[in-house]
């Protein structure tokens, strides 16, 4: 009477798991689902055959195929699961293989047209170390401007382009930059070529990502010929003015969209 009512059960139970995806269980669950199904099938049958079978002899050779029949089964049934895994987990496996090929020649492809770009810049560019300052890659603009060759760029340092007395700002501006949460910084600061030229640039560095280390990329646009003009222009409107007060000379400007007139102390 208690092996057919568990039979009873576990056949409710066996209906009930049915209705969901079998790939849901979890490994222990799984197991557990093939011991209750073991053991149920093991007592059964022995049930059944001592029913319907007298003969003890022939009983035991029929409980010995049923054994043999069991493993059979039950092989075969971990054969499926096994193979049906494995196929799996290998086509899973090949599908990131394939996307981390794809993803590799992306990266190559984006290095590649980056390093390009970097190099056919007609700025002076570079990617340096924020610990050491040392040039990392520098491209042809900049050793053409600067007059040093892509190894000398190599042993160099920041330091190296700076007058010396510019050496401390340039320190502070570099830990601001790295302290900043901003990714870009621009400046207009002094450089120093081979020959000892020094020249205003207008610096302007970058946060990036080069090799999986954090580094920067710094371009440098020469504006020496406007500020020398600036500075020039200032003289020379602070000697005009300078003039026109001496000789008491005066002037007015006449604005003729909106008709404003404007007269100097001079003139009045």
């Amino acid at each position: 009477m208690f092996r057919i009512e568990f039979i009873i059960e576990f056949v409710s139970l066996f209906q009930t798991m049915g209705s969901k995806n079998f790939s849901q269980f979890s490994s222990f669950k799984i197991v557990l689902l093939y011991t209750i199904v073991s053991v149920i099938y093991l007592y059964a049958s022995d049930y059944f055959l001592t029913l319907f079978i007298p003969d003890v002899r022939f009983l035991s050779e029929l409980q010995m195929e049923k054994g043999l029949v069991f493993i059979l089964v039950t092989a075969i049934f971990l054969y499926l699961m096994v193979k049906r895994i494995v196929d799996k987990t290998s086509a899973y496996y090949q599908h990131l293989m394939k996307l981390q090929e794809t993803s590799d020649l992306q990266i190559q492809a984006s290095q590649e047209e980056y390093m390009t770009l970097f190099n056919h810049s007609p700025l002076p560019m570079w990617i340096f170390d924020t610990e050491t300052m040392r040039f990392i890659l520098v491209n042809n603009a900049a050793c053409e401007s600067y007059g040093y060759s892509h190894e000398e760029f190599a042993t160099m340092t920041l330091k190296d382009i700076r007058p010396l007395e510019d050496i401390p700002i340039m320190e502070q501006m570099l830990a601001n930059a790295i302290k900043s949460e901003a990714t870009d910084n621009s400046n207009v600061v002094r450089h120093r070529k081979k020959n000892g030229t020094i020249i205003q640039v207008k610096l302007k560095t970058s946060k990036v990502l080069f090799e999986g280390k954090h580094v920067r990329l710094a371009s440098a646009m020469d504006i020496t010929t406007e500020m020398d003009a600036q500075s020039k222009l200032i003289e020379s409107n602070s000697r005009l003015r300078v003039a026109s007060e001496i000789a008491g000379l005066g002037y007015w400007t006449h604005d003729l969209p909106t008709h404003k007139i404007q007269w100097s102390q001079e003139l009045y």
